[in-house]
């Protein structure tokens, strides 16, 4: 998302006078240097470069040093470690399929001073990060997976944009038609099976056994499998990162190695940052019985609830969610979790704001939020067993009552660990 230069200088001017406001009563002479730890993940290297300028003008204004632990795999499970350890960072990113089972143990500061204007908020993102009317996350942005489309590669195939399928139903046919015509080494289309939207997908082909994780005795989601099956034998689509040596889809996207493909907002971040040499564009996933399968995934400003450093925690994330928040979000190209900011943000002319304007309207109507810690286990062994699944389409029902299986297992343990801590 590009903006002209002339609301770029508007926006550096009034963020300088929030900051000196906002931060003139901070003493940055005190005897005690104040070294922050901030956690977070890593969608991209512009986000790192963001962030960094971030950190660097906080220090200068306050005195207060932030060191940035970035972790770009297995965000998760390694703040959850950190947290059950008590070796957490002072403020972190928080997801909404973490933030439930980080607040009930306890981890997380009631941050509801922070939050100035809840109202703010879109509803969706303002509930997820709030218990019993208490805020213990300040509501950052939201990201959604998305339909990249290699317009170059597309056309020498001899299509157009407005060949590719709107409904999900069409697509098997066009992915072969278009592997037909495409040279060798390129794939029509390439996803992950770490793939958080096949929840989505399968909420739309079947609510009912969504709502149950009954998948194994579901006729549409079976068709699916097959279909799907279908497409990866025939060499028309393609799954990646089965483990973390492998490239993500979206990195063989940006190589211009498939023609499509189903990414977050990072891929079109990094697509700016690395100034992609072809044309591309951005469209909601297909249609599933005429509705969108839109999984949205919120994030937030976490404080650690045994910080030492309460006060210059809560000023960080003040800096980060008034002032400069315009500026993250517009660098960064992901959705303002702010109605106000997003007001700002959302008035360029690119491709993407269409969409995030579309998938704010869809906010708390057809959008999967997934905050049920339940669902990250189910979809994490899901993507694990999804190689075995394709590979052996007949014997999906028996790997989906194994994952159900796997995914009941792990839940306990979930459940036991936190009757433990409440003890």
């Amino acid at each position: 998302m590009k903006k002209n230069t002339i609301l770029l200088v508007v926006s550096i001017v009034i963020m300088v006078m929030i900051l000196t406001f906002a931060l003139s009563s901070w003493n940055k002479e005190s005897e005690e240097e104040i070294v922050l730890r901030f956690g977070t993940w890593s969608s991209s290297p512009a986000e790192n470069v963001v962030l960094d300028r971030v950190i660097d003008v906080f220090t200068r204004k306050t005195g207060i040093y932030v060191e940035r632990e970035t972790y770009p795999y297995n965000y998760s499970s390694i703040m959850t470690s950190k947290l059950r350890e008590n070796e957490e960072p002072d403020v972190f990113f928080v997801s909404q399929m973490d933030y439930r089972f980080w607040q009930h143990n306890g981890w997380l500061k009631n941050v509801n001073d922070l939050v100035a204007n809840p109202g703010d908020y879109y509803r969706p993102i303002r509930e997820t990060f709030r218990t019993r009317g208490e805020f213990y996350t300040v509501p950052k942005d939201f990201a959604s997976i998305m339909l990249y489309i290699n317009e170059d590669l597309l056309n020498e195939a001899g299509f157009k944009l407005e060949d590719v399928p709107q409904e999900l139903a069409a697509m098997p046919s066009f992915l072969e038609a278009l592997q037909a015509h495409l040279p060798e080494g390129i794939t029509a289309m390439t996803v992950d099976v770490q793939f958080e939207n096949f929840m989505s997908l399968f909420e739309k082909l079947d609510p009912v056994a969504y709502s149950t994780f009954d998948f194994a005795e579901s006729e549409p989601i079976q068709d699916f499998i097959q279909q799907f099956s279908q497409l990866v034998q025939s060499g028309a689509l393609k799954l990646m990162n089965e483990n973390l040596e492998q490239e993500r889809a979206g990195e063989q996207f940006r190589k211009q190695e498939t023609v499509l493909t189903l990414e977050g907002n990072w891929l079109y971040n990094d697509l700016n940052y690395y100034e992609s040499p072809f044309h591309y564009h951005v469209e909601q996933l297909p249609q599933i019985n005429g509705k969108t399968p839109m999984a949205a995934y919120f994030t937030g400003y976490g404080i650690s609830a045994d910080t030492e450093y309460a006060e210059a925690a809560g000023l960080f994330v003040k800096y980060l969610t008034s002032a400069f928040a315009p500026y993250v979000v517009d660098n960064i190209s992901s959705f303002p979790a702010s109605a106000s900011v997003a007001a700002e943000v959302f008035g360029s002319e690119s491709n993407l704001d269409d969409i995030g304007s579309a998938m704010v309207e869809g906010l708390g109507k057809e959008v999967v939020v997934g905050r049920n810690y339940y669902h990250v286990i189910y979809s994490y062994y899901f993507g694990m067993h999804l190689p075995e699944i394709i590979a052996n389409p007949e014997n999906s029902a028996a790997i989906f009552e194994q994952i159900l299986a796997e995914a009941d297992g792990a839940d306990k343990y979930v459940r036991e660990i936190i009757e433990i801590r409440n003890e």
